[in-house]
């Protein structure tokens, strides 16, 4: 597992959504009631970009299908996706956001 600087905390609003790279890897980062939250930032769907939709709730709205994930957990809350989202592990440290990636 390597652990890597994502971004500062003051990256991401309240309420809102972002996409990242880290190692390689799309992530997207959605920020819920001051606390952080990640995941993979492609639908299972048909692969579109999570960082496109909406977040309202605690719950991630894609426009392509409109389909809804769970942002805590990445559980899918409405298909057309069957399949939930990979999350991720993050910290902070002094104002940065650090995730874990395996």
């Amino acid at each position: 597992m390597v652990t890597v600087r994502l971004c500062s905390e003051s990256d991401i609003v309240n309420e809102s959504v972002r996409r990242f790279v880290a190692a390689g890897t799309e992530i997207l980062v959605g920020k819920l009631a001051g606390k952080y939250y990640a995941l993979d930032e492609r639908c299972t769907h048909r692969g579109g970009p999570l960082s496109e939709g909406s977040l309202e709730g605690g719950v991630i709205t894609y426009p392509w299908h409109y389909g809804q994930f769970d942002l805590a957990t990445g559980e899918v809350r409405v298909p057309p996706p069957a399949e939930p989202l990979k999350s991720y592990e993050l910290r902070v440290e002094g104002a940065d956001i650090l995730i874990s990636i395996v």
